[in-house]
């Protein structure tokens, strides 16, 4: 009798995907790395690396608040001191290339878990779309900050879950139990640890296995227990949340993140109004490519849930929904929404996947076929935005301050101001704008005490709410400094609202401004302290003119020899932008500050460095249309809107233009346009609705004023005119 054996060695198609499947998780690594691989621009490791260095150099975690004039002495529960001991560590003996490095290392261990909860053998293409998605829709907060450990834990803590319930580990789950402890004196979301196990612990017992599809039980008793799984995940929720207490603050620390989750979300608190990261992603504030990534993955998370329904889980059900409120309420937590849902998103669409390609009646090697297509067309995309961003064109495109490299971003932080406050002996108290405050109290501690900072752990509502006010209402800065006894202000015109805040100041009689860089501002009061300093250093913004050669940002200065030729490897890569950026934030201040003439020369020469920047374009348009150089300005608008076709603002300009000679058409299109984009902007809202009152259309006109003033209630001109409306 002859044997045949029969040909098991991989077809050349097999071969080719197997290939393809390594390239493409080779594409979504590397892409990953240079996502994660950004300079450091985040305003809060300042006072994270200055409480590491006072809790090393006193022995002690601090309970109330050592920093702040306004609020010292208040209780301070400071569940980050761990992370600050490891950051300030790595800075202090390594420099600030190696804490970038750091933050690397461990977004690179998050994806790599991630990685391994969600890599199936029939899930590879999935696996690799959905993560794709997570990482661009999250790239807004890859940052030097504590939730970089948290998110690292959320993949720990659900790989973990995952192979416990698959029933690969048993008792090995109580591993979970120690990380919990390091992760509540990492970050205060460490309560989500234990939310993850209840949410695997009451599906163990609610849901009736024996039936093939989701279902809950109608009878309920003790027997449930007797399942060795469900015993460990309910000892295991017990066990965390007592070693939860494990903190230098008891109960109080325990308790914590309930007094966090009252300050964000929404606009109804004055934290989440002057916080973007606790606003909803979308609110419409700040909407960037990453919102729309993460619409996308959001979407189809949801469609691949519901059209699997029949194998769903309540672990799923309660995770997807838990985590989705926290997402949706702050923006903050988009990260810590997709890697807890990640896993099971990722089953549940490849089980749509074999229904359709059952129903569709699609032989092997077709969908075999299809696969390796999207995988190619996967590579393409993803080779080409991995591109972008070593050339920082992704980030410039999408107006973040993000840059591919490591350390700190040249010229991001009030350094320069505050050597000039040292240089000159300024005293205090100082006034601050919110984001200089974490580099205020890391360069002036302890003989000086910082008015405002982000710790909102610390700052009460009434301090924020005094410091808002400023900008509703310029007269209370005069009012503030009295009752606070202001000596000098530190005012980092980098942000929204200290850009707003230094003509306010400058403004303001008895403040003088006597120091201007790139970054920030200094303004000294007329007190018998500042005589000399104001004398010498006055400065009248009509006249001043910035110095030709900024002067060399020294932070990132002290590094090893082996880590700085890596960053200048890196920056062959990703030439700097920071003479551009210095030369459009100087425009902007100019532009505040009414030097119309100033800002478009800034802005002009900024633009010959980086042309292709629509702010800036948009910016000299403002400047040109102040001045009355409206063909000027025209071509400017148009210009930003060539650069970025989603920018409101600019076609709203555009459409005043058109408005004004006569150009009704095209002004109704360029207001519409505008809307699309931002659809509450309040002047296109209220141009458009005076538009149609013009031109008889009553009906639309009502519309478009009541959204107007519903968008800005202290818009007089749109009360007025829906007044002049209803007269008709």
């Amino acid at each position: 009798m002859i044997i045949t054996l029969e040909n098991t060695s991989p077809t050349i198609l097999e071969r080719a995907e197997a290939i393809l499947k390594r390239l493409a998780f080779l594409g979504l690594a590397i892409l990953a790395l240079s996502l994660f691989a950004h300079k450091i621009i985040d305003t809060d490791i300042w006072w994270h690396l200055r409480t590491g260095k006072l809790i090393l150099e006193s022995g002690r975690i601090p309970a109330t608040d050592p920093y702040s004039f306004t609020a010292g002495g208040n209780q301070w529960i400071d569940l980050h001191w761990l992370f600050q001991l490891i950051v300030y560590t790595a800075y202090h003996t390594f420099g600030s290339y190696a804490l970038s490095l750091l933050f690397v290392a461990v977004y690179s261990a998050t994806f790599y878990v991630t990685w391994l909860s969600c890599r199936r053998p029939r899930s590879r293409l999935l696996a690799l779309l959905f993560i794709w998605l997570a990482l661009l829709a999250g790239s807004f907060r890859f940052l030097a900050r504590p939730e970089a450990f948290t998110y690292l834990m959320i993949a720990l803590y659900t790989l973990l879950l995952i192979k416990h319930d698959r029933g690969r580990i048993g008792a090995r789950i109580f591993l979970l139990v120690p990380l919990q402890i390091i992760w509540t004196n990492l970050q205060a979301l460490f309560i989500l640890g234990p939310c993850l196990i209840i949410a695997y612990f009451l599906d163990s017992i609610l849901i009736d296995r024996e039936k093939p599809y989701f279902s809950i039980r109608r009878r309920w008793d003790l027997s449930v227990f007797s399942d060795r799984k469900t015993l460990r995940l309910g000892a295991l929720f017990a066990l965390t949340v007592a070693a939860s207490l494990i903190n230098p603050y008891g109960l109080k620390g325990l308790l914590f993140p309930a007094t966090l989750f009252t300050r964000v979300g929404g606009m109804e608190n004055v934290f989440a109004n002057s916080v973007a990261e606790f606003q909803p992603p979308f609110s419409g504030y700040n909407v960037t490519s990453a919102t729309m990534y993460f619409a996308g993955f959001l979407a189809l998370s949801a469609l691949a849930l519901a059209l699997d329904w029949r194998n769903a889980r309540l672990s799923h059900i309660f995770i997807f929904l838990g985590m989705g409120y926290l997402a949706l309420n702050a923006r903050r937590n988009v990260p810590v929404f997709m890697l807890a849902v990640l896993p099971f998103v990722v089953v549940h669409a490849r089980n749509v996947v074999d229904r359709w390609r059952m129903l569709f009646n699609l032989e092997r090697r077709h969908s075999r076929g299809l696969a390796m297509a999207a995988y190619l067309m996967l590579m393409a995309i993803m080779a080409v935005q991995t591109v972008r961003i070593w050339n920082n064109r992704y980030y410039i495109s999408d107006k973040r301050a993000e840059r591919f490299g490591i350390g700190f971003k040249e010229h991001s932080f009030p350094q320069e101001s505050l050597s000039f406050i040292k240089e000159k002996k300024l005293s205090g108290p100082f006034f601050n704008s919110l984001d200089a405050g974490g580099m205020f109290i890391w360069q002036m501690f302890p003989s000086e005490k910082v008015f405002i900072d982000p710790r909102l752990e610390v700052n009460t509502e009434t301090v924020l709410a005094e410091y808002c006010s400023v900008l509703s209402n310029p007269k209370q800065f005069s009012e503030l400094a009295d009752q606070y006894g202001f000596n000098a202000a530190l005012i980092s015109h980098t942000s929204q609202d200290g850009l707003f805040m230094a003509p306010i100041i400058y403004s303001t009689p008895g403040w003088f401004l006597v120091h201007l860089d790139p970054v920030a501002a200094v303004f000294a009061r007329a007190t018998s302290k500042n005589v000399d300093v104001i004398a010498r250093n006055r400065i009248d913004i009509t006249r001043w003119k910035p110095p030709t050669v900024a002067p060399d940002d020294p932070l990132n200065g002290q590094n090893p020899d082996m880590l700085r030729k890596i960053s200048d490897w890196i920056n062959v890569l990703a030439p700097s932008d920071a003479d551009a950026q210095i030369k459009f934030n100087l425009g902007l201040v100019f532009l505040v500050m009414g030097q119309n003439e100033q800002a478009a020369e800034q802005l002009k020469a900024g633009l010959e460095l980086q042309p292709d920047s629509p702010e800036a374009y948009y910016n000299m348009g403002l400047a040109f249309d102040r001045m009355g150089r409206q063909e000027t300005a025209l071509y400017c608008y148009k210009k930003a809107v060539a650069l970025d076709w989603r920018h409101a603002l600019a076609h709203t300009n555009l459409g005043r233009i058109y408005d004004e000679r006569g150009l009704k058409d095209e002004a109704e299109r360029e207001y519409k346009l505008a809307l699309r984009w931002n659809e509450d902007e309040a002047i296109a809202l209220y141009n458009l609705g005076a538009l149609y009152l013009e031109n008889g259309r009553y009906d639309n006109a009502r519309k478009y004023l009541t959204r107007a003033l519903k968008a800005d209630p202290s818009l007089i001109a749109a009360r007025e005119a829906l007044q002049q409306l209803e007269n008709k």
